[in-house]
């Protein structure tokens, strides 16, 4: 296996600016308790609440149902592969691939077989054949290549930036985001060098949408473009949203009474 070292880069200081914007409503779809759930790339929403499964059109009409007895609480789902949907049981520690029905594949994969002890975290590649966990236990990230016999590991992340709890991973544009609630988001490289760092304390999620990190803190959504570190808080149209997606010009919202739809329409 082979362990890569880290390499800590300072990032520069934000710059505040204003925006005009509305929200105009699109869809709702009342749900409680949901423990999970993504949009895909065509806008689908797919949501996991106890056993069950569920796949949304872009109208937020129901398309599927799949019971997934025997796998555990699903944890995490990543849809940005619309024909191969990630989910992700942390108490089976298992990852599941579902197909565009929400038909499980037959390549699940049980963790143990990663050299992992307890996965928290998971998160898709760019590529559909790899994926990211997060060894908690070890403070540990692994990518997980199908293609490959060996996964590649990023070492003993809590003695290299301290104490450090992951809330959240996502890769993108070749970069792998690790989020702790508790100090802000690391951005690492394919090499395993921390290349970034954004300072956020008391966000609840974090999302990336065409080169802009957003971050949920309270009732406010601020958007932080990564090479100007301009920034903008969009205050939300509703509260007790805990949970966002941005697709586009769309922004899904999260809130105990279910899931929102909005057209969000800004003008410079």
């Amino acid at each position: 296996m082979r362990t890569i070292l880290l390499v800590v880069v300072l990032c520069s200081f934000p710059i505040i600016y204003g925006q005009d914007f509305s929200w105009s409503l699109k869809n709702f779809h009342p749900v409680k308790n949901v423990d999970a759930w993504d949009i895909d790339p065509m806008g689908k929403v797919i949501y996991s609440m106890n056993d069950v499964l569920i796949k949304l059109d872009s109208n937020f009409t129901v398309l599927f149902r799949q019971s997934v007895k025997g796998t555990g609480v699903i944890n995490e789902i990543d849809a940005r592969h619309a024909l191969k949907t990630l989910a992700f049981s942390e108490e089976q520690q298992m990852v599941i691939f579902l197909d565009n029905t929400l038909t499980p594949h037959q390549n699940s994969k049980d963790l143990s077989v990663i050299n992992s002890a307890y996965v928290t975290k998971v998160s898709y590649s760019a590529q559909s054949s790899r994926y990211w966990a997060y060894d908690g236990d070890n403070s540990k990230l692994i990518m997980v290549d199908e293609q490959r016999s060996q996964p590649t590991t990023i070492e003993n992340l809590a003695g290299i930036l301290g104490t450090i709890e992951v809330d959240q991973l996502m890769e993108i544009e070749n970069m792998l985001l690790v989020f702790d609630a508790s100090k802000g988001v690391y951005l690492f490289d394919y090499y395993g060098s921390m290349v970034d760092f954004i300072e956020v304390t008391g966000a609840k999620n974090v999302h990336f949408s065409r080169g802009d990190l957003y971050y949920l803190t309270n009732d406010v959504i601020t958007q932080v473009n990564l090479r100007s570190r301009k920034m903008v808080d969009l205050p939300l149209p509703i509260s007790g949203v805990h949970r966002f997606r941005i697709l586009g010009n769309y922004v899904y919202l999260e809130s105990p009474d279910g899931i929102r739809k909005y057209l969000l329409k800004r003008e410079e």
